[in-house]
């Protein structure tokens, strides 16, 4: 049997979105991130989804975690590379 994914969140990038992935999945939560990008570089949503019957946990684990959106933001912009760090 499978369950019905509802949204769970949405954000600005896909790094904050697998950031919250990987910590509802450590959680034993299944989560997935759904990008509507209809044309490649055109995003136009990012969307973090779970199982409607786990809704409420993921909610929990996320509110325990405290990461706020300019967190997650800072977090993405620190994981992507600047023109610096790429070899020549």
């Amino acid at each position: 049997m499978t369950d019905d994914m509802v949204e769970f969140a949405a954000y600005s990038n896909t790094t904050a979105a697998e950031i919250v992935a990987g910590l509802l999945r450590s959680e034993g939560i299944d989560a997935h991130i759904r990008v509507d990008e209809p044309i490649p570089g055109l995003t136009r949503s990012i969307r973090l989804m779970v199982p409607a019957a786990l809704l409420r946990k993921a909610q929990a684990a996320a509110d325990e975690a405290r990461l706020s959106e300019e967190e997650l933001a800072s977090i993405a912009l620190a994981a992507t590379p600047n023109d610096d760090d790429r070899p020549d």
